[in-house]
């Protein structure tokens, strides 16, 4: 298998209006080149979507930090292609992972470069399965699993996202309990998963929480939406005094969300500040933990939740859909056709259903 001179690729110039609105499908792109010793280059399958692929890009760090034109798309399925001397992998295996550049990994395109140290072998899963796990896996794994003890009560904060359904399996599978906060409309997606849920748009979240809380107070928060500051602020109310509050959508997208971060980050208790220790992070590679969340899905131990499976030529239409914030589970971009196979074609039916 050998690549072609040009390729198609999502690309978008400027910011104004947001990246849906801006994205244009190109016909004439070069295929990159892999330069680094690390750099393999591969036939992109599949992609999924997270609120990094789009949020920063909509920022002022988009005129200063973004190369342009610019090609979104971080986590992916795909098929190598070309390899650099004494890599492990072979031409024809299929890997996944996310690109080097989180915030414009162009992998939204035919061919794309990844990095041999962020990827591992598909296995047994499919490749919207695949795509599905890196950051939104990742985060979930890593916002919890490091940072509770043994039979832990758990919050989350927006349960019915890639995220959040990661979150709830991860938790529960370790033997901890899981509440997490959702729309009414999405509580019986979350308590399949065996989460309790609290309908935020029913009354007021903190108060839910509190009472919630009587019985047993909650050991970590893991918020993945950031809408409500008050739950931080008051979260020594329902939460146990050795609680962390863990903040996992930390990208700077507006001057009203620093307001409000800086004195939750930066202000002391003694003066004011909060009563919980605050954690922000964005999730790291770990192909220790890539592995484990494959297996756990080709084991069938935790499942992907799928929002949509759109064709390569409806890209555009899958940033819309998760600009929205109203998603339910992971948005997939099919970028190629697979080679055919039973389980492929299964799990392409169950996202178009």
């Amino acid at each position: 298998m050998s690549a072609p001179q040009q390729m198609r690729a999502w690309q978008y110039t400027n910011n104004r209006g947001g990246v849906a609105k801006k994205l244009r499908l190109e016909s004439n792109v070069k295929v990159p080149k892999p330069s680094g010793p690390k750099e393999m280059l591969v036939k992109v399958l599949t992609i999924s979507l997270n609120p990094v692929d789009h949020k920063p890009a909509e920022t002022l760090l988009y005129h200063f930090t973004f190369s342009k034109p610019t090609t979104p798309g971080a986590d992916f399925v795909g098929e190598v292609v070309q390899i650099p001397p004494g890599c492990s992998f072979q031409k024809g295996d299929r890997v996944f992972g996310t690109a080097k550049n989180a915030f414009a990994g162009g992998m939204l395109a035919e061919y794309a470069i990844a990095d041999t140290d962020r990827v591992v072998l598909l296995g047994d899963i499919t490749p919207e399965e695949g795509a599905a796990i890196p950051i939104a896996g990742l985060t979930a794994y890593q916002s919890i699993l490091p940072r509770v003890k043994p039979k832990s009560r758990i919050f989350i904060n927006g349960g019915s996202g890639g995220t959040g359904t990661f979150g709830i399996q991860i938790a529960i599978a370790a033997g901890h309990t899981v509440t997490v906060s959702c729309s009414g409309r999405n509580a019986e997606v979350c308590r399949s998963l065996g989460a309790e849920v609290i309908d935020y748009t029913q009354s007021t979240l903190f108060q839910d929480l509190k009472a919630a809380s009587i019985q047993r107070k909650f050991d970590l928060v893991v918020d993945n939406i950031y809408t409500t500051p008050e739950l931080f602020w008051k979260a020594h109310e329902y939460t146990t005094k050795d609680a962390l509050y863990v903040l996992t959508p930390f990208t700077p997208t507006s001057p009203s969300f620093m307001k409000h971060f800086l004195p939750m980050k930066l202000l002391p208790r003694f003066l004011g500040g909060g009563q919980r220790k605050l954690i922000n992070f964005f999730s790291q590679p770990d192909l220790d933990q890539l592995t484990q969340m494959r297996d756990w899905i080709a084991d069938k131990q935790i499942k992907v939740v799928f929002d949509c499976a759109l064709p390569f030529e409806q890209a555009k239409q899958a940033f819309e859909r998760i600009a929205t914030g109203r998603t339910v589970g992971k948005i997939i971009v099919k970028v190629a056709e697979t080679r055919s196979g039973e389980k492929d074609r299964d799990s392409v039916r169950s996202l178009d259903t």
